[in-house]
């Protein structure tokens, strides 16, 4: 026989059972905490719990046990943090108000309401339109994802020393910032890249920044230190193990780095640089030109003003004629700018009396001293002496394959 005091600890028993709920905790986590749209803790404020799409109450209970109900509208006190556990099965609409207004929260002081909420987190997948957790108080909120936020809205904590918070946002530029001052990622392998995407990460093979762009292979990003400053500019050399130190000073114009046994340094070329083509032209004889015996002929001139930069120039001509003569005899011919004579030729014709004989002459020289900038000269191509009578022709004669002229090119000097 069962004493009766054992007999009615087995009736409570068996009637707790009956009527608990099978419940799972809000949120996952079954203690809330509840804020107002300044993010100061909503002590004031309730929370009503409605049968989803409905405006009909809808129990939520204080603890995983579904035995004690909680009120309907759920009070907040200090720290405005309630425990809240919710029904299996049942889908719930919540309304966070910014005080007991009664049966239904009047709409000026609703925080916020999200419909189709799952008691249980198998309900996500039975086809519920539920999204969201919070769903910002502030105009234009996200319509997608579990916080909804809008524009002007942050993530915040407070700093270690509690003096200030540290936000997470959204400027008007839809770029997001950090109000701390700085971010650390954990090193890793660095191996993803795709089109349209670039990657940034912390490598922990070479431990430097790597980046991949669009599809690229991963690249090390150069970062400011000891070789290379804020400015982007190198501050030393390493060859190996030990830095190369710099002058400090960087090159001038026309110098080059140049390694002194001490310092790298900036130093004047040593070695003679290829000349730069400064100008070109091409002075034909006008016509036929008759040289008398023994007589200094000139056979076509040329002004040429030198470059207004780049100079000492200097003048490369190159020039070739042809004679017709009837008697044998020496000729000689150069050019002159106006002092010195260069780019010399002799040639010698046999020929006889009322003969017909054609030879071709040519040759290319540099002229001997160096012209300043703008500086005017006239260069001419002359005979400068002859045994006998020729003819310079001005179409091409035999051997010479342009017509009798000559070809002047300008070059910066060294």
């Amino acid at each position: 026989m069962i004493p009766k005091a054992k007999y009615l600890a087995i009736l409570l028993l068996c009637a707790a059972s009956a009527f608990a709920q099978t419940v799972f905790p809000f949120q996952g986590l079954g203690s809330a905490q509840f804020f107002d749209n300044n993010g100061q803790p909503l002590t004031s404020g309730v929370l009503y719990s409605f049968q989803a799409g409905t405006s009909t109450q809808q129990a939520t209970y204080t603890d995983s046990s579904g035995l004690t109900l909680n009120p309907n509208p759920i009070p907040f006190g200090s720290g405005a943090r309630v425990q809240i556990w919710l029904t299996s099965g049942a889908f719930y609409k919540f309304v966070l108000c910014l005080q007991n207004d009664g049966p239904t929260c009047a709409p000026a002081d609703v925080l916020f309401s999200v419909d189709q909420v799952p008691g249980n987190p198998s309900g996500l997948n039975n086809g519920t339109t539920f999204v969201g957790t919070f769903i910002s108080g502030n105009s234009s909120p996200a319509t997608t994802g579990i916080l909804r936020l809008a524009t002007s809205d942050q993530i915040c904590w407070r700093n270690q020393a509690g003096t200030a918070n540290l936000c997470i946002f959204k400027d008007s530029n839809d770029v997001l910032g950090w109000q701390g001052d700085a971010v650390k990622f954990p090193e890793g392998a660095c191996t993803l890249s795709a089109l349209n995407f670039d990657f940034l990460c912390a490598s922990s093979t070479n431990h430097r920044w790597m980046m991949a762009n669009n599809g690229g292979s991963q690249s090390q990003i150069v970062a400011a230190g000891v070789d290379i400053n804020t400015s982007d500019q190198v501050t030393q050399l390493h060859f190996g193990a030990t830095a190369t130190p710099l002058s400090g000073t960087p090159p001038s114009t026309s110098q080059f780095l140049q390694w002194n046994g001490t310092q790298v340094v900036g130093a004047v070329p040593t070695f003679t640089q290829a000349p730069a083509v400064t100008s070109y032209v091409r002075q034909e004889l006008s016509a036929d030109v008759s040289v008398p015996v023994n007589t200094n002929t000139t056979l076509t001139s040329k002004v040429v003003t030198m470059p207004a930069s780049g100079c000492p120039c200097r003048a490369l001509v190159a020039w070739s004629i042809g004679l017709q003569t009837g008697s044998s005899g020496g000729f000689s011919a150069g050019i002159n700018d106006g002092t010195n004579t260069f780019a010399f030729a002799q040639a010698n014709a046999t020929g006889s009396v009322g003969g017909n004989t054609q030879i071709g002459i040519s040759a290319s020289g540099w002229s001997h001293q160096t012209y300043a900038n703008n500086q005017v000269i006239t260069l001419s191509l002359k005979t400068e002496s002859t045994d006998t009578g020729y003819t310079v022709k001005k179409a091409a004669a035999q051997g010479i394959v342009q017509n009798s002229g000559m070809d002047i090119t300008i070059f910066s000097s060294n």
